[in-house]
């Protein structure tokens, strides 16, 4: 399997299929109620699994089809409230400022004296910086782009991507999950099949699952920018070597 064809799988796929678990646990309850009504009550394996397999097969293909837009919704919701609207507060863009503290100076000039070898990029001086950093991140930002397109056959780097791609998504998918779960809810206080006790439980499961995405997306986004930054000097040393 391609390097892309992996990333569609475990950072698109499945984070949007597993978003779903929890409107489709409740859809089932929901579908159970009715079913009782239709089934034999004895046979207890036929009155779940009736409502169980389809509606399973329905959240996995909503999940497969909406995939790009939970991707969507992760880069203009998660990403822009975690690192602006511009992205110019990724980690990839913040480790190389000078003012931050993850990498000595002498590593940030490592990587700009090969980015303007590569690229014909100068990057960003103390003192330009200094006088506007928000120019600064811009200039660091856009050089990032021809790095990770120079990089982007390395199978570790990938796996760092697709930790990140998986987090992002799946804090997704949980605002979609949020909304689905609330049009269930409106359509229980017209039904009154489920006490509402589960609603709210479903919800703070959610928000509960987006926070710990955030953070783990946020800690992975770290992980992903030293990794790249390794990655990216480490071809100059492979290329002598040859």
């Amino acid at each position: 399997m391609k390097g892309n064809d992996i990333y569609e799988v475990r950072a698109r796929i499945f984070p949007a299929i597993v978003s779903m678990v929890i409107p489709f646990i409740l859809t089932s309850l929901l579908l159970e109620d009715i079913m009782e009504s239709v089934s034999d009550s004895n046979i207890t394996i036929v009155r779940y699994a009736i409502p169980f397999i389809p509606i399973a097969l329905v959240y996995a293909a909503l999940g497969y089809f909406l995939r790009n837009l939970f991707c969507d919704i992760s880069k203009l919701v998660i990403e822009g409230m975690c690192y602006g609207q511009d992205k110019h507060r990724m980690p990839t863009t913040e480790m190389l400022l000078w003012k931050d503290g993850t990498f000595d100076d002498s590593y940030k000039q490592l990587m700009r004296t090969k980015i303007l070898r590569d690229f014909g990029l100068k990057l960003p001086s103390k003192k330009s910086e200094h006088d506007d950093i928000n120019n600064a991140r811009r200039s660091i930002a856009g050089a990032m782009g021809p790095v990770r397109q120079m990089c982007r056959h390395d199978d570790i780097l990938l796996k760092y991507n697709i930790r990140y791609g998986f987090w992002r998504n799946f804090s997704g998918g949980n605002l979609v999950a949020f909304m689905l779960v609330l049009v269930l809810m409106l359509v229980n206080v017209k039904a009154q099949l489920l006490p509402t006790e589960y609603f709210w439980l479903a919800f703070a499961t959610i928000i509960i699952l987006a926070i710990m995405a955030i953070l783990l997306m946020k800690m992975q986004a770290r992980d992903y920018a030293q990794q790249l930054f390794s990655t990216y000097l480490a071809l100059n040393l492979n290329n002598t070597e040859k």
